[in-house]
């Protein structure tokens, strides 16, 4: 154990730029704003009685250049709030697998502010403080003799997503996941699957997605003999 043995590890789920930021293509808006100086141009030659075939060449060839250009020269910019791009089922089940894990992964570090700082990074909200006070209440247990548990794979059965109103990066997720790891107390160790089903609501807290609420529906032991479903006690 001791020589396969790897310190947790903790990241920040990050934002897609395509749901927070979208391409300005700088070129075939320069394009679009020199066809204003020619079209006024155009009109005044025809006030005059004189030539407007150049310039109409001219904005003809502003219109074939920026439709050139338009997947090129772009430049990056924020999206409004209430112009965010909805986030797809594939990119919910990405974020949720992550922020799963991560928050799993938190509770392996044995120091207290170590745990709460890992979990800041994927929880936001009253959830941080109820799950940081549950750790420490379960620390105690395991100092007395208790069992101590270390979550080594997740896995999402099924994932619903809906909009949160009026917040336009949230979206409540109706999760089912499983959770399998050791259970050790008094020198043995235990293997253990346990069952999850729980709404979960994510959303974008300082450029990173995070969890901010968690309602628990339904938790329960897998047997690994035969699949059937036990109380978890």
């Amino acid at each position: 154990y001791l020589k396969k043995y790897t310190p947790p590890t903790v990241a920040e789920v990050t934002v897609a730029d395509e749901l927070i930021r979208f391409p300005l293509p700088v070129a075939s808006l320069l394009c679009l704003a020199a066809l204003i100086p020619v079209g006024v141009r155009v009109r005044r030659s025809r006030a005059e009685g004189g030539k407007v075939g150049p310039h109409l060449a001219v904005m003809a060839g502003l219109v074939v250049a920026g439709v050139f250009l338009l997947p090129t020269l772009r430049v990056s910019v924020a999206r409004p709030a209430v112009l965010s791009a909805e986030l797809t089922d594939e990119q919910a089940l990405v974020v949720a697998d992550s922020l799963l894990k991560n928050v799993y992964r938190a509770f392996d570090f044995r120091d207290e502010s170590d745990v709460y700082d890992r979990l800041a990074l994927n929880v936001s909200g009253a959830l941080l403080a109820d799950l940081y006070l549950q750790h420490r209440r379960s620390m105690s247990v395991a100092r007395a003799g208790g069992a101590q548990a270390s979550v080594q794979e997740v896995e999402i059965l099924s994932l619903g997503k809906v909009p949160v109103a009026e917040r336009p990066l949230a979206y409540a997720l109706s999760t089912q996941w499983t959770a399998t790891g050791t259970v050790g107390h008094w020198g043995h160790i235990h293997m253990r699957k346990n069952q999850y089903d729980a709404n979960i609501t994510i959303d974008v807290v300082d450029g990173t997605w995070k969890i901010t609420g968690l309602e628990m529906l339904e938790e329960k032991r897998i047997d690994r003999s035969g699949g059937v479903p036990v109380p978890v006690k």
